[in-house]
């Protein structure tokens, strides 16, 4: 089962986040699958780039993301789904 967080961009352009579903501390998800319902401009979310995530760009933005399974630095593919929120689910190796 993933980690699901809910990060909200706020008008001051800081990102506030609250875990949803899952196990965001400690081992994390046994998948090391990160989900981010993000409810912002996604043209303005830190560190998503051409269907990748800069974790070091948004855990920079997002201090909640900086768990020990989930690796300081580095891009990842990212699977986005537009909606409402734009959800972003990546996985870790």
């Amino acid at each position: 089962m993933p980690a699901v967080i809910f990060v909200t961009e706020m008008e001051s352009g800081l990102l506030k986040a609250a875990l949803q579903r899952g196990e965001l501390q400690g081992e994390g998800p046994t998948d090391r699958t990160l989900v981010i319902e993000y409810d912002g401009d996604p043209k303005r979310m830190p560190g998503l780039h051409d269907f990748r995530l800069d974790i070091g760009q948004f855990a920079a933005a997002c201090p909640a993301v900086r768990q020990p399974w989930i690796p300081q630095s580095g891009s990842f593919p990212a699977r986005i789904t537009p909606g409402r929120q734009i959800v972003v689910t990546v996985t870790f190796p």
